[in-house]
């Protein structure tokens, strides 16, 4: 239709202008910063349902980036008009974040940092919009899980760099990991990040009770023991849990009271 090739137009006018290596640049100052402008760049999105044409495709990957880049009062603004949208239209255009992000982890594309960021945080604005949607016209919360970064990712490796950017943020300014964006991660991926999260807890555990005994300022145990009776298992583990709080996240040891341990 004239209406959608002149808003196609437009639209890909001032896609031209993205600053592909300064994506964090103020978006106050950009010009499609603007409910009107982010409506229509929403429009274009969902010109070509199945993102079939490979002419479009960089347009639409430059759009996402822009979507993601939206300065706090009109991603919010953004977010309020995704709440009446048709579940349809949202539905594709989860699924062009998703094909879009997972061409750029898998191909390891130049800029893909960057690509992938701002993809994801547009993914996130329609998350946000989608929890504020009747259960009727929501979509389901698998829907925003992603395909390459539950297979493919270095699930302990994202955990390590978000691990390190709350404890030095300055150091670590504007690093993107995936943990802070746990809508895109299933049960099985959130599960591996717990295990690696209770290790890494166990090891440092374990490190300050042999520090400390070698400092001879206590002598901790770096595991936590668990003496229980065969007959009263709940009772006793209930209980001794109860009275080792600062405990819990050591590895734990359990021994059964009078009778000796056997190596197996």
């Amino acid at each position: 239709p004239t209406m959608h090739h002149a808003m196609f137009t437009l639209i890909k006018a001032l896609a031209d202008g993205v600053v592909w290596d300064n994506p964090l640049e103020d978006p106050k100052k950009k010009p499609w910063n603007t409910p009107e402008i982010v409506a229509n760049c929403l429009l274009v999105l969902t010109l070509d349902p199945h993102h079939e044409n490979l002419t479009n495709w960089e347009l639409l990957t430059k759009l996402c980036v822009h979507l993601g880049n939206l300065d706090e009062h009109v991603r919010e603004w953004t977010v309020t008009y995704l709440t009446k949208w048709p579940k349809s239209s949202l539905t594709q255009t989860v699924t062009l974040l998703h094909k879009i992000i997972n061409n750029q982890l898998l191909a390891h594309r130049p800029r893909v940092e960057a690509i992938v960021r701002n993809c994801t945080k547009f993914l996130e604005v329609i998350y946000h919009a989608n929890q504020r949607r009747s259960e009727a016209t929501a979509l389901d919360k698998s829907a925003f899980y992603n395909e390459a970064v539950n297979s493919g990712l270095d699930l302990n490796q994202q955990y390590f760099i978000w691990l390190h950017v709350v404890e030095y943020p300055e150091s670590w300014p504007n690093q993107f990991t995936f943990c802070n964006y746990p809508f895109v991660l299933d049960a099985a991926s959130k599960s591996k990040i717990i295990c690696y999260e209770a290790q890494i807890e166990q090891h440092q555990q374990l490190e300050r009770a042999m520090l400390q005994s070698y400092l001879r300022l206590t002598t901790p145990s770096p595991y936590l023991v668990v003496c229980v009776r065969r007959d009263h298992i709940v009772l006793d583990t209930v209980q001794q849990l109860t009275n080792k709080m600062d405990d819990l996240k050591k590895a734990l040891k359990i021994v059964f009271f009078n009778e000796a341990g056997i190596d197996a």
